[in-house]
């Protein structure tokens, strides 16, 4: 089976780093988190993209 990058909504990402749902928005836009958007114009986001932000939680 091939690699699949799940990919989450907004909220869930939040709560997965641990952050607000109005943190999360901030880093999705000023460019600090990457997304994809659906066709619907909805923010997702894949869950490797998170990775970078949970090894520096884990440092500080």
């Amino acid at each position: 089976m091939p690699d699949v990058d799940l990919l989450l909504k907004p909220r869930e990402a939040a709560a997965a780093l641990g952050v607000s749902y109005a943190t999360l928005k901030q880093w999705i836009l000023n460019g600090t988190l990457k997304t994809s958007k659906t066709p619907g114009g909805h923010h997702r986001i894949p869950q490797s993209a998170l990775a970078p932000f949970l090894d520096r939680k884990s440092v500080v």
